[in-house]
């Protein structure tokens, strides 16, 4: 980590500890949300006054964005504090790719502040994994009461693909409440269980997402025909009627004045029914309309109500602000990409930041000092001057051919860096079949241990080692090196016979228009086996404990 970067963790945090208990923190969510869809940002036609209360009670960062075009990225990246990419998580989860998940190695934020004394817990939708070890109650979070899939039936509950999907901890569940309705009341009930805190409670709630079914659809269907904005505004007002539900619990029990509380959306709205106005560009685009998001942070009596913060921030940045706010320590080694902002929510300083990077399938952006560079979906490069166009109408790529080889060239450094080739993948060392052969390379030890794969679980690999089986703590390993036992490889082989009569030493005589002659023969082939090589299945990356 940069010792500015340090900084900005941990300073204001001891200011904070010094001046009051640890506060409460609560991380409203919103899914599919335009940037243009709240009364704050300029929306005519639907009402969200409570969301527009938060604003106003708090500081409103205008030139947020979330860290992704879609879902389940921007929810890694803010809750590991990094960028998404770190952590093999840049393309969304999709529902019948149940094998994926946030990688195990990730640190999650809730994870850091139990160190702290903080209880946490996630009501809502989770979308970082279905397996048992991506689960919340796996990751850090005390209770869990919400879906897994990217979206869900708002009355049945049930994924796309019919599974029922509404979870308690680890025990499925039935409930008839409407799903919007349901995360603002088990908000309240967390809150009633915890309210001697400190607490972390994140509220990632499925609105706006579809299926488009507002809360008067019920039996109405499974919301696919209901793409309009007329659907779109009653599920938005539903949504701000259980912010303001939440809002109002924290008033009445006398918590509001200890509790932080963000809210923030994952990514721009979608086409024809989500407004991302003044932006261009929509949910599963890098244009501003895509990544734009309506940041707001409240701490009654503590942040200047009504303040704007200019500070180009995103949605990762949460994490190491919540660290600062409740006193925990991060683990050593851990690196952040996010920065802290408190100082910036109190009004006492600015964010140390020029430059934030983004990348989604095809597509490639970096902001710096205020100038974008994009390459869209049809792989165009583009370069607009985002102060001065943030509707991003006046390509200057060709006026300004440096400055975009330039961010080019820094943007490739970025991206050899979050996608480094043999990052962390401990899942593959989970997977490696029983008798596999390793080659084992530990911390501060220069020869390699070979051994056979027995097993592994989050914390530890275990091997047969001349004869004996022991635990290697993965804390310990540098790099695992890995063949299948009793593999075999073909390799092709060609052998070329010449002629009896042809004599290697005499060249022919060249007649005029032909090429010059060949010896005459026979060629054969065949397959021998030998052992596969060993590939790189796991390595350290650099800073993790």
């Amino acid at each position: 980590m940069k010792r500015r970067q340090f900084v900005q963790v941990f300073g204001a945090g001891t200011l904070l500890g010094q001046r009051a208990a640890k506060p409460n923190i609560v991380l409203i969510l919103a899914d599919d949300l335009g940037y243009g869809d709240v009364g704050f940002t300029g929306c005519p036609d639907i009402a969200t006054p409570h969301i527009d209360a938060l604003q106003k009670d708090g500081v409103w960062f205008t030139h947020a964005y979330s860290n992704g075009a879609v879902c389940s990225p921007t929810r890694a990246a803010l809750l590991t504090g990094q960028y998404q990419q770190r952590n093999g998580m840049d393309e969304v989860i999709l529902v019948a790719e149940r094998e994926k998940g946030l990688a195990t190695q990730a640190v999650l934020l809730p994870a850091v502040l139990r160190s702290a004394g903080y209880v946490s817990g996630v009501i809502g939708k989770w979308h970082l994994g279905f397996e048992q070890k991506y689960l919340p109650t796996r990751r850090g979070f005390d209770e869990f009461f919400g879906f897994l899939a990217g979206n869900i039936d708002y009355f049945t509950h049930k994924d796309r693909l019919g599974n029922a999907d509404l979870w308690k901890g680890e025990r499925a569940v039935e409930d008839g409440r409407y799903m919007t309705d349901l995360i603002g009341e088990e908000a309240v009930r967390f809150i009633d269980r915890h309210k001697a805190g400190p607490f972390f409670l994140y509220l990632p709630f499925n609105a706006v997402h579809d299926p488009f079914q507002g809360p008067e659809d019920r039996g109405q269907g499974n919301g696919r025909g209901n793409r309009t904005r007329a659907v779109y505004k009653a599920m938005l007002e539903s949504l701000d009627q259980n912010v303001g539900r939440v809002m109002a619990h924290l008033d009445a029990t006398g918590l509001a004045e200890n509790t932080v509380v963000f809210f923030l959306s994952d990514n721009g709205g979608v086409p024809q029914i989500g407004r991302n106005l003044p932006f261009r560009g929509n949910k599963g685009t890098l244009w501003e309309g895509g990544i734009r998001t309506p940041l707001v942070a409240r701490w009654k009596g503590r942040f200047p109500a009504g303040r704007k913060a200019p500070d180009m921030v995103a949605g990762m940045d949460l994490f190491a602000t919540c660290v600062s706010m409740s006193g925990a320590s991060l683990p050593a080694g851990l690196r952040l990409d996010g920065v802290n902002l408190t100082d910036a929510c109190l009004g006492t300083g600015r964010v140390q930041r020029d430059t934030l990077y983004f990348h989604h399938g095809k597509q490639e952006a970096m902001i710096s000092q205020g100038w974008k560079y994009l390459l869209d979906a049809e792989r165009e490069d583009h370069l607009f001057r985002l102060s001065e166009d943030i509707g991003e109408t006046n390509d200057r790529k060709q006026a300004e051919p440096q400055r975009l080889a330039s961010m080019k060239a820094a943007y490739a450094q970025w991206k050899a860096d979050v996608f480094r080739a043999g990052g962390d993948d401990w899942d593959k060392v989970r997977k490696l079949s029983t008798g596999t052969e390793l080659r084992i390379y530990k911390r501060g030890v220069a020869q390699p241990m070979a051994a056979e794969m027995d097993e592994a679980d989050d914390e530890r690999i275990v091997v047969v080692y001349r004869n004996t089986q022991m635990g290697i703590p993965r804390s310990e390993i540098e790099r695992i090196d890995a063949r299948p036992k009793g593999g075999q490889r073909a390799v092709r082989e060609t052998r070329t016979q010449p002629d009896s009569g042809f004599d290697p030493n005499q060249a022919r005589p060249a007649t005029p228009g032909q090429r010059p002659g060949t010896p005459g023969g026979s060629s054969s082939s065949s397959l021998t086996f030998g052992r596969p090589g060993f590939e790189t299945v796991y390595r350290r990356r650099a800073g993790q404990p």
